[in-house]
């Protein structure tokens, strides 16, 4: 684990998933003074372990291509088809949500800058159940998964209306995303 002189602040706890099964790191994190940081809080809070590696990479001296960065500062809405309510008819309708990005980055690029609207997550809350068993844990699984794709879908077609692009980063793509990060 990087010492607290690499930007990590003291305050640093466990949490458990909403599915209950998973445990992340969460804490708070201090940007590099004059760094490519500018985002709306000035000390962000990471939520998983993923989240914190991220944020280690994007702010690091050796990482030439980061123009700038945020962290949960873009609010958009989406449709919630993984959940209902009753309109004042008595209808039901899926629920307006507002869906807050993980990280906005800009970066340097052959074409001039390129941003990127990045969701992490771990692996574990985008694979598909491979099971037939309908347990309780899997179905609150399902819902979940659906609840994230009709947020990615929003993110996707926003982002590409205004020139960025959306990814969607598990541990798998952490590393090409380096790759892009440092310019290697």
């Amino acid at each position: 684990m990087p010492s607290p002189s690499q930007g990590i602040s003291v305050f640093s706890a466990i949490k458990k998933s909403a599915n209950g099964r998973y445990q992340s790191l969460q804490g708070t994190y201090n940007p590099r003074v004059g760094g490519p940081y500018k985002g709306p809080a000035k000390r962000p809070i990471f939520r998983s372990k993923l989240e914190l590696r991220l944020m280690l990479m994007l702010d690091s001296v050796e990482a030439g291509n980061v123009v700038s960065w945020e962290y949960e500062s873009r609010r958009i809405p989406y449709t919630d088809k993984s959940s209902f309510e009753l309109d004042r008819s008595g209808r039901r309708t899926n629920p307006v949500r507002q869906y807050v990005i993980d990280f906005i980055i800009k970066l340097k690029s052959a074409t001039g800058i390129q941003t990127y609207w990045v969701e992490v997550k771990s692996i574990h809350d985008i694979e598909v159940n491979k099971t037939k068993r309908r347990t309780k844990n899997a179905m609150i699984s399902e819902k979940i998964r659906i609840k994230n794709y009709c947020k990615w879908m929003a993110a996707a077609k926003i982002a590409k209306n205004i020139g960025a692009q959306f990814l969607v980063v598990t541990e798998r793509e952490l590393d090409q995303l380096k790759r892009m990060i440092y310019g290697h």
